[in-house]
This record gives C-alpha cells, structure tokens and sequence, in this order.
C-alpha cells in the first residue's frame, strides 16, 4: 500500500504531505488501505519510502505533518534522515478529534496567509499549542503537543 502513496507522491510532486492517522511511539503509523483495512508502517518503511521518493523525484520533501499521538520522535528521526527538511509530530496523544481538525484548520489558514517560511510555521505552532493547552476539555501531558523538527537542527 505504501507503493501505491509513493506512485501518487511521484505524480504530484508535493512540498507538503500531510498524514491523518493513529500513531504508535513504538510501531509507527497505522493507515488505512482502500479496502478500509488498517496497515503498520514502522519508521524503517517511512524512511525507505521517503528515501525511495527523493530518489525517483531529485526532490527532498519540504514538510510531513503527522498530525497522529505519538509521531513527535518518529518526526525527528526520519527528519534526521535527510529525506524531508522538516516535519510536525504529536507528543503524546491527540486527545480529541476535535484538536486534530482545529490544527488542521487553524495550521493551513494560518500558512496560507504567511510566507511559508519557518518563523511563520514556528508562530503557526506556538498559536496552536496555547490555544489548545488553555481550550482543551481535559488536559494534556505537556503545554507544547504539536513540534516542529527542523534538518539540521539538534533539538
């Protein structure tokens, strides 16, 4: 099924993917196939698959957003990769899908406006996590949920 991803990312060409799913620390992302089956992909596949895909392209991916509990690590190690230049994972998890679409809703609005360029996406963040941490109707482990992990950058 990651194939099938990697086929259709070829065609397009993204600078941004953007993943919904559940996220394990551990095993990595859960997906669902067309045939509404959920797949596991380990950080060892994420990382051939994007390594796969600068390869068949030339181009390295300009964000992945994992918007899915328990990607921040599984974000900073296939940043440290070299395959994408940065990425946004979720420490803990995402308790409420109704945090997950006013990030969603809330980070694209707010990018599409600015200059797409890293203090833009790191202001996008900050806005997000304290709305979050002050609105939210239970309480998250941390005040900082969405982190953005930058190539290079030893955080």
């Amino acid at each position: 099924m990651l194939l099938y991803y990697l086929k259709h990312l070829k065609e397009i060409q993204p600078d941004i993917v953007h993943i919904i799913s559940h996220g394990d620390e551990e095993a990595g992302l859960e997906i669902g196939n067309k045939k509404q089956e959920i797949e596991h992909y380990s950080l060892e596949e994420l990382q051939k698959a994007f390594e796969v895909y600068q390869k068949r392209t030339g181009k390295t991916l300009e964000l992945l957003v994992c918007n899915a509990c328990n990607t921040h690590e599984l974000c900073k190690k296939i940043v440290d990769t070299g395959y994408i230049k940065r990425a946004i994972g979720v420490e803990g998890p995402v308790e409420d899908k109704k945090d997950a679409l006013y990030f969603t809703e809330t980070f694209y609005e707010q990018f599409n406006k600015e200059e797409n360029d890293l203090e833009s996406i790191d202001s996008c963040l900050t806005d997000i996590n304290d709305e979050l941490s002050v609105t939210a109707n239970h309480n998250y482990t941390t005040d900082k949920i969405y982190h953005l992990y930058i190539q290079g950058d030893p955080k």
